[in-house]
Parts: C-alpha cells; structure tokens; sequence
C-alpha cells in the first residue's frame, strides 16, 4: 500500500477517529482488552498526552504509531482526537514503526522479528543496514530472525518469555533436525517451569550435544555402511576359492579381540550390580553439599560428568567407557525429579537434574566420582575375570555331567 500523494506538510491537527485508519502490519500485534481498558481510562482523566503519529491516506489518514491510543481514545468515548500528519512512503513507515518499538518491553522478541522481516522484505534492505538504521548490531538482528525458523511450539514459549532470542541463535542451528530441536525445546520448556529459566550457554552446551551425537550417529552408520560393502566384495572375490589359511599371529589377534569383548561385557555387568550401592553412597555424599537451595539446580548444572575426566588424578582410575556406563546405570536409581528423555541407553547428564531433591543427589554422583573411583578400573577388571573364569567353570562342570 503506498500514501496517496498530497501537498500536506507536517502538521499537528486534532480529527475525528473516524478518518483513522489502522495500518495492516502493526509490530505490536493484537492490543488486548485489558491494556485498551486502563489506558482509557487514563485517557478520560488527563486526554491524549502523546499524538499519534499518521500519514494521509485517501480522504482520511492512517496511523503510523499510536494504534493502542486511538483504541482507548474510542473506548474513552473522544470525539477528536491530537495527530501529527507526515507524508511517508511504505518503507518509511516500516523503519518508523520498528523505531518506535525497538525498545518496548511489551514487544516480545518474535513480535520483533517478525517486524524485522516485513521491513527486509519490503525495502531490500540488509540485515546489517537494518541494525544501522535501528542502533543495534547486526548479530542481534539475526538472532530474532533466527526465531521465525522455529517451530509453532517455540513461538509459543517465546511468548511466555521461556525462549529469548539469544536462544533462537542456537536453536537455530538444529533447524534441519526436527527431532533433536524438538528434544532441545522440550528441555528448555522443562527449565521454565521449574523457575530457572535456561541460560544461553546452557542452550548452547544442549544444542552442541544433540550435534555431537548426530555426527557420531552419522559416522557409525557410513561405518556399517563401508563393512557391508567391503564384506560383500570380499564374498564376491572369494567365491569358488578356498578359504585362505589364518596365520599364527593373526588367530591370536582374533583371540584376544574376542577376549576383550567379553571382559567388557562382564565389566558392563558388574556396573550394573554396583549401581544401587554407588547410588546410595551418592545420596549420602549429596547431603554434605552446603548449598542454598535456590542454587542447587544451578550448581549442579555446572558439574558435568565428563569434567572428571580432565582431572590428571582420575585419567588412570576411570575411562570415558566406564563413566558413560554409569551414566546409563544411574538412570531411575537417583530420586528427585529428572528430565526424561524418552530412549533406552540415554546417559543421565547434569543438565537433566529438574529441582533440588535431583540437584543434590547429582552433586553426591559428582562427588563420588571424584573421591570414590581410585583402583574403580582395576577392581572391575579383576571382577569381570571372576565371572569369566566362573562361566568357564560352570560350562566345563556342565559338559562333563553329561
């Protein structure tokens, strides 16, 4: 729509309300009853303090800013109405508009960005000309739009103010994985409702695992995919032939593969029986943690698992396949209330502590694996032998019975 063209200069004029005209693509969206109410009732006390700004259109104006005045001036019943008339052109009513509400703490960030996108659109106009223009910087202009990528469910929370726009920068990043972005939300939502609302870096430190863990998931299935290739040539190639003779070294090699995949299944099962016991002592260290209980959830998410890793004194006395082994042990065993996740073989990490009860049981786990797991590899070791050697037993009784 552009303005009709007329020789109006700027003016001030008191008019009627009904040569005003709203415009099509107000940033702030719809006005609720509620806001229209108290403002005119302000309005009948003290008149409109503050013209609308308008512009002429046809026989009458339209109004640039000032929508939620000239709804309450009706309400309060006036019949003329202080405006400042300025020609403007389409694009200088958008860059008005976005100008008079930048600011406004009533505009929710989706409000913005849409705003933002309407004003692209409709002058061609970089995302870098556009912060210029508005006194922001170009990085806070593309983390709103970054909101309109989301799904309906974000808009929603973005609403609530349970997802900012510092949030959609990094949501933005799992737009094309519907499923993970979804895991994401959730998590966010689940941190809203428990009154600590996540943090930027904390999105960030989620959204970085969903990636990590798609491009391990990717990697694994171009492995599969590579094996059965190279299996179905090397069947191809050897048909007919002969199986090739093993040498010494490379059956030995075989042997001790096999070896060491059954240790580690013994070493997994083993974990499994002492997840109870190492709960329980969890718990109890948890309860020496002099903490407030307002900051425990924070607390415990800054203590992730793996930051025990990194300590020189664990690197020999826990691996990263016995850590991520307890991780999944823990989950049901740890009381207070957690963030499902919804799959078998999910490790329970810090971030998915939900209140205090959770948040402290956490710090005690974290704890225990910086104090308790001195000798944890050898001892699981010398068990995971234990039960191989008592299978081999039990399979050599077995056939001499018969």
């Amino acid at each position: 729509m552009t303005a009709t063209p007329a020789n109006r200069e700027i003016s001030y004029l008191t008019v009627s309300p009904d040569l005003l005209t709203l415009h099509p693509h107000n940033p702030r969206g719809p006005i609720s009853r509620q806001d229209v109410a108290e403002l005119a009732t302000s309005i009948k006390a003290q008149g409109v303090l503050s013209p609308l700004l308008v512009r002429p259109l046809g026989a009458g104006y339209q109004v640039v800013h000032g929508h939620r005045r000239l709804a309450a001036a009706k309400v309060a019943g006036l019949v003329r109405i202080p405006v400042i008339v300025r020609p403007m052109e389409d694009d200088a009513v958008l860059e008005a508009q976005l100008a008079e509400n930048a600011n406004r703490e009533d505009l929710n960030p989706l409000q913005q960005a849409q705003a933002y996108a309407r004003y692209l659109k409709a002058t061609g106009a970089t995302q870098e000309q556009l912060a210029g223009r508005l006194g922001l910087t170009q990085g806070t202009v593309s983390a709103a739009l970054a909101l309109l990528d989301l799904p309906p469910a974000a808009h929603q929370l973005v609403a609530q103010a349970i997802v900012t726009a510092a949030h959609g920068r990094e949501l933005g990043r799992l737009a094309n994985h519907p499923h993970q972005l979804g895991t994401v939300i959730s998590w966010i939502k689940s941190n809203g409702r428990e009154g600590s609302p996540a943090s930027s870096r904390t999105v960030r430190d989620w959204v970085d695992g969903q990636l990590e863990r798609l491009e391990s998931e990717q990697k694994e299935r171009a492995r599969k995919a590579d094996e059965a290739v190279a299996a179905a040539k090397a069947k191809a190639a050897g048909k007919g032939k002969p199986a090739p003779k093993r040498s010494a070294a490379e059956l030995k090699r075989t042997a001790a593969a096999g070896l060491a995949s059954r240790l580690s299944r013994q070493r997994h099962l083993e974990i499994a029986v002492r997840a109870t016991a190492i709960a329980k002592e969890a718990i109890a260290l948890g309860r020496r943690w002099k903490v407030p209980a307002g900051a425990l959830v924070l607390a415990a998410h800054t203590c992730r698992a793996g930051d025990v890793l990194a300590a020189s004194w664990s690197q020999k006395d826990l691996t990263y396949d016995t850590l991520a082994t307890l991780q999944v042990a823990l989950v049901g065993r740890l009381p207070g209330k957690w963030r499902r996740h919804g799959s078998a073989g999910m490790r329970l990490e810090a971030h998915d502590a939900l209140d205090a009860t959770a948040a402290q049981a956490w710090l005690g786990f974290w704890a225990w694996l910086v104090t308790r797991t001195k000798g944890l590899e050898v001892q699981l070791a010398a068990a995971a032998k234990r039960r191989l050697a008592a299978a081999a037993k039990a399979r050599a009784t077995a056939k001499t019975s018969r």
